[in-house]
């Protein structure tokens, strides 16, 4: 790693000198669409055989440095066929007419981190997917934008809880114990998609450890603003592994987040509100009488003794699914964001905030974020960008999933007779105690449950990533640019679980009251250095381009997991230090390292 640093920086001091005295001019011009003359906004001009350029404004307008001989210039923008025009030493205008892609056969795809090649000509099967299509439907997180839109992606929920918990599978199940995700890559940084567990094990004994794959897990993707992303290309092929490497064997996933554009800053302030209901329940037996149903009471005497009072002559019906799913308080999403340029220097920021109400008592998220994104043109040869996210999640996650201790909603309700007031409380402001056993398991009540516990998850997250690119030689055939990208992912995972010592299935191991904190730390750094040459002949029948690069890439992902577990505490107290049982410890430690060199053509 450190040789790759010094590489760069010395190729960095020895171009330097040559910045100050390169020619170079500006060129100008439009890009529209071909028939309509509709202004294309936010298209990319560029030198061919460059990564780096300018992007259109609301009309269509763009400006471009060039060296002062001959150049081609390519326009493209997701949705038309790419154009190039040659731009001959003395012109200083360039106008393109783009072509609607129906089929997107020629669309501009990227394949490696320093890379694109068309569409029809790509070696692995490719999809894409542009803003508007992530953002017409609001979703959760950015698996659920994709659902529907990637042909052979199966996309599917873990968990209900609110802010994420959705998992991908691009290629189908490749391992017996390995997990199935895809590799996900956000301008070019390799981000971390981890689920953490916040410790409901400790509650609800679905392994009886401090940690289990049974709790209700939030995935990292949700940490991503969806309204920051310009397109994701899905890699699905197994060809993907020749260009990212053996973790891309389950497929990749290409992030790219919008970038600033040429002219006056232009702003977007979006503002959504809306409430969540219960789309239908599981429905649940309406008993006519004690004698009907008597025979599902357990043959517990206190289940009897609460049949028989409520049950005269009739039996009430509660509605208790309706009563636990009935939080609809607004949420809402507010989003402000601003692109535009000055001189050679182009911007993109963002600033995201998001409340997301479960329709569970006492469940909910709120994700805010903020993204800055900048390009910066130095001469006619050095192109720098950067770009850095933070961004702060919480999650009250409740109770849903597996358990072993009757806690969970719906397996209580399956094992128990609606026809008791499970909201009643009791004059020492406990709930009432529901006497009804299932599976051999005292079930508890799940108003009481929601109301009483901490289950929460809070999340900071911080990714950046900075790219150079010069432009060793530009000519209307040959293009040769070397490039040094690296980035960085780091979040901290904090679960907090508390389970006060009077809720009716802490007695059942002995231990009254139950504390878990776990925590995960997670960074994540990758670089690379690369060299691509494009040679682009005189047309002819046999070739219309041709691409080789040269690189070396360094990644390292380090991650640190440990979870404290007390019970038997004192009334009122949380802490695993006033525990009357010996603490449960789990830490754990795990490290990636990944070398490579390649050659592609």
């Amino acid at each position: 790693m450190r040789r790759i640093v010094l590489f760069a920086a010395a190729l960095l001091v020895a171009v330097a000198p040559s910045l100050a005295f390169a020619q170079q001019r500006e060129v100008t011009g439009s890009v529209k669409e071909i028939g309509t003359g509709q202004p294309l906004v936010d298209a990319t001009v560029t030198i061919l055989g460059q990564s780096m350029g300018s992007r259109t404004n609301e009309k269509g307008e763009y400006r471009l440095r060039v060296p002062a001989g001959d150049v081609t210039l390519l326009a493209r923008t997701i949705g038309y066929k790419r154009q190039s025009v040659r731009v001959a030493a003395g012109a200083s205008t360039a106008d393109f007419s783009l072509e609607k892609d129906v089929l997107q056969l020629e669309g501009v795809v990227v394949t490696g981190q320093a890379t694109t090649v068309d569409r029809r000509n790509a070696s692995t099967a490719i999809a894409t997917v542009s803003a508007e299509e992530i953002t017409k439907a609001p979703s959760k997180s950015i698996e659920g934008n994709l659902a529907g839109k990637v042909v052979g992606a199966r996309i599917s929920e873990n968990s209900g809880v609110p802010g994420g918990g959705m998992q991908v599978q691009i290629r189908g199940a490749t391992s017996i114990l390995g997990q199935g995700d895809p590799l996900y890559v956000v301008d070019g940084v390799l981000v971390s998609n981890a689920s953490v567990g916040a410790g409901l094990a400790s509650i609800t004994r679905s392994n009886g450890s401090t940690t289990s794959s049974q709790d209700q897990t939030v995935n990292r993707l949700a940490d991503i603003n969806p309204n920051d992303i310009e397109s994701i290309e899905v890699l699905k092929s197994a060809a993907a592994s020749a260009i990212y490497g053996s973790r891309a064997t389950n497929g990749v996933v290409v992030i790219t987040t919008k970038k600033g554009s040429s002219g006056a800053a232009r702003w977007n302030i979006t503002q959504r509100m809306g409430t969540e209901s219960l789309a239908k329940n599981l429905s649940s037996r309406h008993f006519a009488s004690y004698a009907d149903v008597q025979p599902w009471l357990g043959g517990a005497a206190a289940a009897d003794s609460v049949a028989k009072a409520n049950c005269n002559p009739s039996c009430p019906w509660y509605d208790w699914q309706g009563q636990l799913y009935s939080q609809h308080d607004p949420s809402y999403e507010t989003v402000v964001s601003t692109r535009g340029g000055a001189g050679n220097t182009r911007y993109y920021a963002s600033i995201n905030d998001r409340l997301n109400k479960g329709i569970e008592i006492t469940t909910g998220s709120r994700r805010t974020s903020g993204r800055l994104n900048i390009d910066q043109t130095i001469g006619d040869k050095l192109t720098i960008s950067g770009g850095v996210d933070v961004t702060h999640n919480f999650t009250q996650n409740g109770i849903g999933n597996n358990d072993n201790a009757g806690v969970s909603p719906i397996y209580n309700f399956g094992y128990s007779p609606a026809i008791m007031d499970l909201q009643q409380k009791l004059p020492n402001g406990r709930y009432v105690t529901v006497p009804f056993n299932g599976g051999g398991a005292v079930n508890s009540n799940p108003f009481e449950v929601l109301n009483s516990i901490t289950a929460n998850e809070e999340v900071w997250r911080q990714t950046g990533n900075f790219r150079a690119n010069y432009s060793v030689l530009s000519t209307a055939k040959h293009a040769v640019q070397v490039s040094y990208l690296a980035g960085v992912d780091r979040f901290q995972d904090e679960g907090t679980v508390y389970s006060p010592n009077f809720l009716q299935y802490e007695s059942a191991d002995g231990y009254l009251g139950t504390s878990q904190i776990s925590n995960v730390s997670s960074f994540q750094f990758n670089q690379s250095l690369n060299a691509v040459w494009s040679y682009t002949p005189t047309p002819n029948r046999w070739m219309n381009s041709a691409q080789t690069s040269v690189g070396t890439t360094y990644e390292n992902q380090r991650v640190r997991a440990y979870g404290v577990r007390a019970r038997g505490l004192l009334p009122t107290r949380q802490l695993v230090t006033t525990s009357a049982e010996p603490a449960a410890i789990s830490d754990g430690i795990s490290e990636f390292r990944d070398q490579s060199y390649y050659v592609n053509e």
